[in-house]
This record gives structure tokens, C-alpha cells and sequence, in this order.
């Protein structure tokens, strides 16, 4: 694959910076008042998003439009986004399930389609389950989405700003050790301000777990990167101006928000609970 499909080069970055500012304010706009309002509006929002990443991770993994998969794929996340939204988690599961079949039969036997369910369904599972929390719900998600904006924003500004060591060149070259920190750091910030604002006693353990969580998240940008790079394809798709994808723009979301939510399964509660 070329150097300009593998990978966005600093200057052209520079160069969409207010493109990608303006058009993430317009993102954040309706997806902050459905996450504060809650269902039935934050649980519409998701099912739009599943449908959008399922269509976008079908067009970069399967190339050539294969409409019966796309239906499937996405019919089964919106489906088991309902389904939990009203109580029906065991269905959710179970249509979800269906959905990884149907594709895998439809697709001819290639596993990627199959592979898009579960990368994008699970995570909107999650995130519907968390904000479902009539306690700490609310605050669980916008805890979560402001580390992960955090994590992206440090990891970016301290890239740049100080450079270092590749992170992981094989997968995205312009990801360094000193952007995983800065990412990490900013990350733990968060955590401080939301134990601060929910009246911890200390608020370290709530630091260190949204540092692990950043780190989580920039451990799922990677994971895009690796698909992309695979795939030949340098965005998922063109939805956001100077974003690329929905997808694009919710890989490091997808992975954080499974993790914060298999944490909570386990420990019967959020983190904010808890720690």
C-alpha cells in the first residue's frame, strides 16, 4: 500500500485541523443532548450509529456492495439495541448472534462481515446497558466519552508536540510512546475531575482506571489502524469532513466502552460506583 493510503501525514493533519474541529462540534451537538436525555433518544442515536459503522465496515472488508449482507448485519444490531432498550437483554444477545450467522452464510463464507457485527454491535450493547443505569447511568457515559476525547486529544498533542519512539509503526506510523502517555495522562485528568465532582474520598482509583481505560482506547485505535491497513483503505468512509468515518471516529469509543462494561458485569456496577 502507498505512504499516502497507509498513512495521514502531520502536515496534511495540520492542514484539517480547523475542518476537524468545526465538524467534531457539529458531531458532539446531538450526541451529547441524547446521552443527557437518555432513552428512547440515546438509544435511537446508537442504532443510527450501528447501521452506519456496520455499512461502513462492510464496504472496507467485503469492497463490492453486497446489499443482502448489509441488511442483515445492521438489522441484527439495531434489533439487539431494541431489544435491551426495553428490557430484552437475552434477545438482544441471541439476534446479535443471528446476525454473525446470517452474514458469515451471506457473505459466501468470508469472515469479515460476521467480524463487523460483533466489532460494532457489542460495543452498542454496552453503551445502551451503561447509560440504562438510572443511578450513575448519565454520568457513566459522559465519563466515558470525555477520557476517550481526552485520551485522543493528549495523544495527538503530545505526538506532536514532543515526538518520540514509533509506537507501533506496522500498524500506524504516526502514533508515538509519548502520545500513548500523553493520551494515558489526560485520560487519568478526567477521572480526577469526575471523582472530584461526584465527591470521592481520594481520587486516585478512579485516576488509575480512567488512565487504563485511555490506554484501552488508544489499544482500539490501533486495532482500526490494523484493519485498515490490511484492507488497503486509508478511511472507512467520508460521513465527517476531515474525520474520515464514523467509524474512524468511534474505534477508540467501541473498545473503551466494551471494556468499562465487562468491568461492570464483573463487579456488578460502574467504576463510578465502586471506586
Amino acid at each position: 500500500m502507498s505512504g499516502a493510503m497507509a498513512q495521514l501525514t502531520p502536515d496534511r493533519r495540520a492542514t484539517d485541523l480547523p475542518q476537524r474541529i468545526v465538524s467534531g462540534i457539529v458531531m458532539a451537538v446531538p450526541v451529547l443532548g441524547a446521552m443527557y436525555v437518555g432513552s428512547p433518544y440515546f438509544d435511537v442515536l446508537v442504532a443510527v450509529a450501528g447501521i452506519v459503522m456496520v455499512f461502513e465496515w462492510n464496504r472496507m472488508a467485503l469492497g463490492p456492495h453486497i446489499l443482502a449482507v448489509d441488511v442483515v448485519a445492521a438489522g441484527a444490531v439495531v434489533a439487539a439495541v431494541a431489544a435491551l432498550a426495553v428490557g430484552h437483554g437475552v434477545v438482544g444477545f441471541v439476534v446479535l448472534a443471528a446476525g454473525v450467522l446470517g452474514s458469515l452464510v451471506l457473505a459466501r463464507g468470508r469472515p469479515w462481515s460476521a467480524l463487523g457485527v460483533l466489532y460494532v454491535g457489542l460495543p452498542c450493547l454496552a453503551f445502551v446497558w451503561l447509560r440504562a443505569d438510572e443511578v450513575v447511568g448519565r454520568s457513566t457515559v459522559f465519563w466515558l466519552l470525555a477520557l476517550v476525547w481526552a485520551s485522543d486529544i493528549g495523544a495527538y498533542a503530545f505526538g506532536r508536540a514532543i515526538g518520540s519512539i514509533r509506537l507501533a509503526p506496522a500498524l500506524s506510523p504516526n502514533k508515538t510512546w509519548a502520545g500513548l502517555l500523553g493520551g494515558v495522562g489526560c485520560g487519568a485528568l478526567v477521572g480526577a475531575a469526575a471523582a472530584v465532582a461526584l465527591g470521592k474520598e481520594s481520587a486516585w482509583p478512579l485516576m488509575l482506571a480512567s488512565g487504563g481505560l485511555a490506554a484501552v482506547a488508544q489499544a482500539g485505535d490501533l486495532i482500526e489502524s490494523a484493519a485498515k491497513r490490511y484492507f488497503g483503505v486509508k478511511d472507512t468512509g467520508t460521513l465527517i469532513p476531515g474525520h474520515g468515518g464514523l467509524l474512524d471516529r468511534s474505534d477508540a469509543l467501541l473498545v473503551a466502552v466494551s471494556v468499562a462494561a465487562l468491568i461492570a458485569i464483573v463487579h456488578q456496577g460502574s467504576m463510578l460506583i465502586w471506586l
